[in-house]
């Protein structure tokens, strides 16, 4: 085990990665012309959702290779992307209510993940697994998932209320639960759930005695991240290894600028912050320093981040112009060798999804 000072001095050496002196360049993603929302990423894969010729078309663009493309599906709205780099899911109403489909990014290949009575929405999609949340028995809003290696769908849970937002990492599926907490006094409440695929077994991982909200969770390995109600909205964590809750960012009760829409791959947290009182911003948390960090700040509103990596993507509304995707990279230690040794530290807490 590492000695503490040892790890403080880690701690300091890594506090002089190039963003702690906001060395972070935006760039454009892709500006096709329409309205742009909702980027999802994965690797060098970029996707989102964007309003062309009267309906939402799914776009698509490689970082590496610079190729953009829309998704080929009828003249219908397709909705809610996301991808695993390899595949993109998102829903649509070919068939008259909400299904999820998929298409696989390389051959063009696109196929049925689910179509079942009543909606299907929300997906998300991992390695191995696609999850939705699904209204099929009419009342109640359920998650089920579908396992890419056997090619076998399964629920989730299905409980009172409505289950919505779920993510996946690994075996592991969260999502927000908006029946169990739910009261007649706190119409709005919801907990933060989790179910390991292994174990069939479900567990609770955030609640609030109040009945304030815990929503949107993200999962990349053993953590979580999600928005705690308190103060117009805090970015709190959770260790599935050491079942150990931690703060991200929290505000000062009489501060309610609001933080919202986390997202976490490996050591990086981001969201959509609401600090300045006038725009909206990106900021993001390394998990391995403790180190808060602004990734963009400007004129207009910035939100919906997502990460893979080091590379935030995000949607922007610039004064007086249609939103349109944007990414920055995080700049990594410049040492290799301090690199491997943080890679080390965060050992049992990085995950790909």
């Amino acid at each position: 085990m590492m000695r503490p000072r040892a790890l403080a001095l880690v701690g300091s050496l890594l506090s002089l990665c190039p963003f702690a002196s906001g060395q972070i360049t935006p760039f454009l993603v892709e500006d096709s012309g329409g309205p742009q929302h909702y980027p999802k990423v994965n690797g060098s894969i970029v996707v989102w959702q964007e309003y062309l010729d009267g309906h939402n078309a799914v776009g698509c663009k490689d970082l590496g290779t610079g190729e953009a493309f829309y998704i080929d599906a009828p003249p219908i709205d397709r909705l809610e992307p996301d991808t695993n780099g390899s595949l993109v899911v998102w829903r649509d109403k070919r068939t008259g209510d909400f299904d999820i489909y998929a298409q696989d990014v390389q051959s063009g290949q696109q196929w049925t993940v689910v179509d079942a009575p009543f909606n299907q929405t929300q997906p998300a999609i991992s390695q191995d697994f696609i999850v939705w949340s699904d209204l099929r028995n009419s009342t109640d809003l359920d998650i089920y998932a579908l396992d890419l290696r056997t090619g076998l769908e399964f629920p989730v849970c299905k409980a009172f209320g409505a289950q919505q937002a779920p993510a996946v990492s690994g075996n592991i599926i969260v999502w927000e639960d908006k029946g169990r907490a739910k009261t007649y006094l706190n119409p709005l409440a919801s907990d933060i759930y989790g179910y390991d695929v292994t174990t069939g077994k479900e567990f609770l991982i955030a609640t609030d005695s109040k009945g304030i909200r815990q929503a949107k969770p993200a999962i990349s390995g053993n953590i979580v991240v999600w928005i705690d109600g308190h103060n117009g909205g805090d970015i709190r964590g959770y260790d599935l290894g050491s079942a150990t809750a931690f703060p991200i960012h929290v505000e000062s009760p009489d501060d309610y600028a609001g933080q919202n829409d986390p997202d976490i791959d490996g050591r990086y947290v981001v969201w959509e912050d609401g600090r300045n009182l006038v725009d909206l911003d990106i900021w993001g948390y390394d998990l391995l320093t403790g180190q808060e960090f602004p990734i963009f700040r400007g004129p207009g509103n910035q939100g919906n981040p997502r990460i893979s990596g080091n590379l935030v993507v995000w949607e922007s509304h610039p004064p007086g112009e249609v939103e349109r995707i944007m990414g920055a990279y995080i700049p990594e230690p410049a040492s290799a060798g301090l690199l491997g040794l943080g890679a080390a530290l965060l050992a049992g807490r990085r995950g790909g999804r």
